[in-house]
């Protein structure tokens, strides 16, 4: 039900103020801010934001949301081939408004699936757009490893900048998602796929294992 919590609309057909009040500049309606100019945050975007998102000179797409009705997907399919479009999933806990949230910590190789992933997207398709369904925790916290590596900085560095301008994201969590790798070897992996677009297969597979 973590799709219901926000709809794009309001029962009288008007459009929900959670959404028209958190339009950033960047994107004229889609609920999503650019938190460095080759990074932006969001949000499931719908078939609607597609045209704000190709204005918005996004060249690719990673969702990073796992558990998501069919319908969260449609907007993939109305996608330009000029943008690049990428699934690499994990799951926030979410139960549904007044539920208990649920720590789900990544698998080590998992969470270095996610970072490669990432910086791959960012390399080769910047700038990007990373959404997961609210935009606030599992986007945000990926984005911020990708900005801490690009810039130097500590992932709490990342986040606090981002928080000025999209104030909705959540903490990095340290103790959370991201508990059983520490935060500056995610930065370093990403930092070394940033760097390296000639990185062969085998080496991502080996980062992947963590050898």
């Amino acid at each position: 039900m973590e799709y219901d919590s926000n709809p794009r609309t309001a029962p009288d057909g008007k459009e929900n103020p959670v959404h028209a009040a958190s339009r950033p500049s960047g994107f004229v309606h889609y609920d999503g801010h650019f938190v460095t100019p080759y990074l932006a945050v969001g949000s499931r975007p719908y078939p609607e934001d597609v045209p704000d998102i190709v204005e918005a000179g996004i060249g690719g797409v990673l969702n990073v949301a796992s558990s998501a009705p069919r319908e969260a997907f449609a907007y993939v399919h109305h996608l330009p081939p000029s943008i690049h479009w990428t699934l690499c999933g994990f799951w926030d806990g979410f139960l549904g408004d007044g539920g208990e949230t649920l720590a789900e910590p990544l698998t080590p190789t998992y969470a270095r699936l996610v970072v490669i992933r990432a910086a791959e997207m960012l390399r080769d398709h910047s700038p990007i757009l990373i959404h997961c369904m609210g935009g606030k925790g599992r986007s945000g916290n990926t984005a911020a490893i990708l900005y801490a590596a690009r810039e130097g900085i500590t992932v709490d560095e990342a986040v606090n900048r981002m928080l000025e301008i999209r104030p909705v994201l959540s903490p990095f969590h340290h103790n959370r998602f991201w508990q059983n790798l520490d935060a500056c070897d995610l930065v370093e992996l990403a930092a070394s796929v940033l760097a390296d677009p000639e990185i062969s297969r085998e080496t991502i597979c080996s980062l992947i294992r963590g050898d």
